[in-house]
């Protein structure tokens, strides 16, 4: 899953680079502390890339790409995926503890008094995983209907 943000802040470079750094490294560490990984030299679960920072007098607008692929196809395989009710309900649970250490992300970030704003603006798959969930539902709602139609007849 692909992350972006804009954040607005009041630092150079170099700096902005290092308070990210440390909020990404606080993210990775506690996705180890509760998956260790199975193999000594695993690429760590989530990385960044700065797109853009464009400097305006003594604020700077940067664009922040955050990648959990590694974290999304390396510990949601290991859920269990027992079937309850037609929902694989490890898949729940994979984006809830996404959403989490996103916000941990975040929180690590916005802690930073340089931090004027922090803007997510795009959560890449996650629309369209609710989109599923949705019609999940809506699938097992006709179902249920059906059944108790039948049922009832």
């Amino acid at each position: 899953m692909l992350v972006k943000f804009q954040v607005i802040h009041k630092l150079d470079y170099n700096n902005f680079v290092s308070i990210v750094e440390k909020a990404i490294k606080l993210v990775n560490e506690k996705i180890t502390i509760d998956y260790p990984p199975l193999e000594e030299k695993v690429e760590l679960p989530i990385s960044y890339k700065i797109v853009y920072n464009k400097k305006c007098s003594n604020i700077s607008l940067t664009g922040v790409y955050l990648d959990f692929t590694k974290y999304t196809d390396s510990y949601y395989s290991d859920y269990d995926s027992t079937i309850l009710m037609g929902f694989e309900w490890g898949a729940g649970v994979a984006i809830d503890e996404f959403i989490r250490y996103l916000y941990m992300f975040m929180e690590a970030l916005k802690s930073d008094s340089s931090i004027v704003k922090l803007i997510k603006y795009e959560d890449a798959n996650l629309q369209n995983t609710y989109w599923l969930f949705t019609k999940e539902i809506y699938n097992l709602s006709i179902k249920s209907y059906k059944l108790i139609s039948k049922s009832s007849k």
